[in-house]
């Protein structure tokens, strides 16, 4: 049967059980029908419904109903001859739908009279001043909208003759289906077309595209082997390495979808077709490139390029891709599916023994999938999992163990800054250097002159002079290859060879197996490969590592960023001071050459050196108070080990550092708002707040901090005076002019805080200041006259110290102020 024939002088009534139209809502559903109903003979299998009062009732078959709909209105309209095309369309319960196939019927014939072949058919029917367009807000319209634009792109003046003939004026239209009338007479009703749909689910966006690969393969000369092995060897690969920490682990489609679409990527991006074929596409055919651009939610004047990346970008995410683009854009040449079915079948061949490799790839710390898994079924990066996926492949059985050749490859790889415009070069390099390591072992390769460093000449030169200097000595590789392999120094270990150097010595620092071995298991134990970047029992609240860092020259560590300097805050800075050779490791030399290796040697125990360094650390802590008192150029340091809380409150190891060690100040954060605490005076509140001995000297006296600029830390009595005012001690570590530059830069102000507001000018300013100094001068000299002579007036009321003291003189000079006060207080309330 065909549509005219079965529905002609009749009404299509949609019921309300049936879904809105959404056909046309997915080009690569609607624009490939579209094609099979113009272009060749189509049979649309049944259609089941029923007639009730004069209507037809599709309880199967809607949505093809409602493309065919369209598809006659519009050749019809196109002819002219809508005087003999009489069929309705009409929706239960959906107004706008029904309205709009209405107004379609009467005007379409007029509409396609007026308007260009060339121009939007869709944009055309909404500037209409018949269409409303409230319509818009209704699936169905906008849907049929999108349908008749594609029919109205595709039918031209040159084909529409030959269309009308193969569809309407014909003995045997070429399209046809089946009708299967529902009614109780012949046993079946609706109850059936709930059966069916429940049957079974959608096809899987992998299923589509195997399909769709198992036809587009028939006529090359390796289709048969492709089908048995997609269904076979592949499969079981895939089934292998699926990942069993998903929702479903019993599927493997989205394993298969992610793997064939990075094959995708690679040839593309390898080959530069994809790139060839969308300036050929904006060349010859403007409405198919307005459409990828559309499709893709880019202008019109989007550049190809840019157009290049939004398409490898979905291949990345396994996204929705189209089979009507991938046709269109020649995604997948009789070059790419060669390349997949030799690539798949290496990928099948090496994925067993690839996972038995005890290399770390670069995945998350926590990985639980197989290597295979992580490289080719999950979402690529130019940067890691393509280059070394393409390196996996491109392994030959030869001299060169496949271990070897992973281990170099992940080394340059994860080593080097790679994206997308990087990766046609690494992948020929990649090539070049593989047919090189078949014949020769790859550390012969590397050892083998200059050639090799054009050879590797893309990668980071760094780290091609680190892999060449690592295959010099092989007589560590045991130790490098464990270094190597995990996620903090993922392949780059060149610090273990500027700790150890080629000298005739017995020294700890000398390279020898011995010491390599050492050296390793120390450096393994501190950087774990954590977020912190630090193993957490040598950097939680006791930071034994940055205070031990700190007690050896040149007694810093990290480096200046954004003009603040950061003590290493995460694995990357830490990597950074570790990696860049012009970072100044000297610390870390001492650390390890004069304490932690010895601890380590001596037992052979790892446990050792962290009982060696909280030892260490604890000892120099205890000389604190004395070792201030030697008041040398680099005195910063003591209060940096001492305090632990120095730098809990550096949350994110930030601080200002001018050239001048005493003029350090602390941040709370990375930001310019950031709060911050000098060093010096915060470490004196720490003592203050914590220290048995000073706190007892601040008997009855609160004690705060204001982390601001100039900051300060602060004493208040808990006594009150004058209207329940209070008396407060500001300590701070600079001169008069606001310098510091020496650990004999403390001094205080002494005062009652004030209840004016502040002086809206400077006469008003001073007159607050001038009352304010009067009334400290006159209660500080009732309550401890003995002690004005520690005191001068200050510009804004207050007294401050005449002169800067140490810290000692400091501690003695407040003990006595403040228990003055308290005494002075309390005699007073008794009398």
């Amino acid at each position: 049967m065909n549509f005219i024939h079965s529905f002609n002088n009749k009404t299509i009534l949609i019921p309300l059980l049936q879904r809105d139209y959404v056909q046309g809502g997915r080009e690569d559903v609607i624009s490939p029908f579209i094609d099979s109903l113009l272009e060749k003979d189509t049979d649309l299998n049944y259609i089941y419904g029923y007639e009730e009062d004069g209507c037809f009732v599709p309880i199967d078959g809607q949505q093809r109903l409602t493309t065919l709909w369209l598809l006659y209105l519009y050749l019809y309209s196109r002819k002219h001859q809508m005087d003999a095309f009489k069929v309705r369309m009409k929706f239960s319960f959906r107004e706008y739908a029904e309205d709009f196939c209405e107004r379609l019927y009467e005007h379409l014939d007029s509409l396609l009279g007026d308007i260009d072949e060339k121009a939007r058919l869709d944009e055309a029917i909404i500037n209409q001043r018949w269409f409303i367009r409230s319509w818009l807000s209704n699936a169905s319209v906008k849907n049929m909208l999108r349908t008749l634009k594609i029919i109205h792109r595709k039918i031209k003046a040159e084909n529409l003759e030959n269309i009308w003939r193969k569809l309407v004026n014909s003995t045997l239209p070429s399209i046809s289906f089946s009708f299967l009338q529902m009614d109780e007479e012949s046993g079946l009703d609706d109850d059936i077309y709930i059966k069916m749909n429940g049957r079974g689910r959608k096809l899987t966006a992998f299923e589509n595209l195997k399909s769709y690969m198992d036809e587009h393969v028939s006529d090359l000369c390796f289709a048969d082997k492709w089908k048995s092995n997609m269904d076979n060897v592949w499969a079981d690969m895939f089934w292998k390495n699926r990942n069993l920490l998903q929702e479903h682990p019993e599927e493997i489609d989205d394993e298969q979808l992610h793997c064939m679409y990075n094959l995708l990527i690679l040839y593309h991006i390898s080959q530069e077709e994809l790139t060839t074929n969308i300036l050929s596409l904006k060349e010859t055919d403007s409405h198919q490139y307005e459409e990828l651009t559309s499709f893709l939610e880019k202008s019109e004047q989007t550049l190809p390029d840019e157009i290049l990346s939004c398409i490898i970008e979905r291949l990345q995410k396994a996204g929705n891709v189209p089979l009507v683009w991938i046709e269109r854009l020649q995604l997948m040449s009789e070059g790419f599916y060669s390349f997949a079915f030799n690539k798949l079948n290496k990928l099948a061949t090496l994925s067993k023994e690839f996972n038995t490799l005890e290399l770390y790839i670069g995945s998350s710390f926590n990985e639980e999938t197989t290597k295979t898994y992580q490289l080719s079924m999950c979402e690529g990066s130019f940067n890691r999992t393509l280059p070394l996926l393409y390196a996996l492949l491109s392994y030959e059985e030869g001299v060169t163990a496949l271990y070897d050749w992973i281990r170099t490859m992940r080394n340059l790889i994860l080593n080097t800054e790679i994206d997308r415009k990087d990766l046609p070069v690494v992948i020929k390099t990649i090539d070049t250097f593989a047919t090189r390591c078949v014949e020769e072992n790859i550390y012969t390769v590397l050892r083998s002159g200059s050639d090799i460093k054009s050879i590797l000449r893309c990668f980071n030169r760094g780290q091609v002079e680190e892999e060449i200097m690592k295959a010099s000595e092989l007589e560590y590789y045991a130790q490098m290859t464990s270094l190597e392999n995990g996620r903090f120094f993922s392949g780059r270990i060149g610090i273990l060879f500027r700790l150890l150097s080629h000298r005739e010595s017995a020294d700890y620092d000398v390279l020898s197996k011995e010491n390599v071995g050492a050296y390793t298991s120390v450096l393994l134990e501190l950087f774990d490969g954590s977020d912190n970047g630090v193993c957490i029992k040598y950097d939680d609240k006791r930071f034994l590592l940055r205070r031990a860092l700190l007690s050896f020259p040149p007694y810093y560590f990290g480096k200046e960023r954004n003009m603040y300097w950061s003590f290493n805050n995460g694995i990357n800075e830490w990597r950074e001071y570790i990696r860049d050779k012009d970072s100044e490791i000297g610390a870390l030399q001492h650390l390890l050459k004069e304490l932690l290796v010895p601890a380590f040697k001596m037992r052979n125990d790892i446990n050792d050196i962290h009982n060696a360094l909280a030892e260490y650390v604890e000892n120099i802590s205890k000389n604190y108070e004395n070792d201030i008192l030697i008041n040398d150029a680099n005195s910063h340091r003591f209060h940096f080990i001492h305090h632990p809380g120095v730098w809990v409150y550096m949350s994110t190891q930030r601080c200002i550092w001018k050239d001048n060690t005493c003029d350090i100040e602390l941040k709370t954060s990375n930001g310019n708002n950031s709060n911050r605490m000098e060093l010096r005076t915060y470490s004196l509140y720490l003592d203050y707040k914590h220290n048995e001995e000073y706190r007892a000297d601040r008997n009855g006296w609160n004690i705060g901090i204001w982390p601001k600029w100039k900051s300060c830390f602060y004493f208040e009595c808990k006594q009150k005076v004058y209207d329940n005012r209070t008396i407060a001690i500001d300590v701070y570590f600079y001169d008069d002019n606001g310098h510091r530059d020496s650990e004999n830069c403390y001094a205080f102000d002494l005062f009652v805080r004030p209840t004016h507001p502040e002086g809206e000018n400077e006469e008003e300013e001073t007159e607050y200041a001038e009352k304010d100094y009067n009334l400290n001068k006159q209660l500080f000299s009732a309550l401890i006259p003995e002690q004005m002579g520690l005191f001068k007036k200050k510009s804004d009321g207050r007294l401050h110290s005449i002169r800067l003291y140490a810290r000692h003189e400091l501690k003695s000079v407040l003990v006595d102020v403040m228990n003055g006060i308290t005494v002075a207080l309390k005699n007073n309330e008794q009398s």
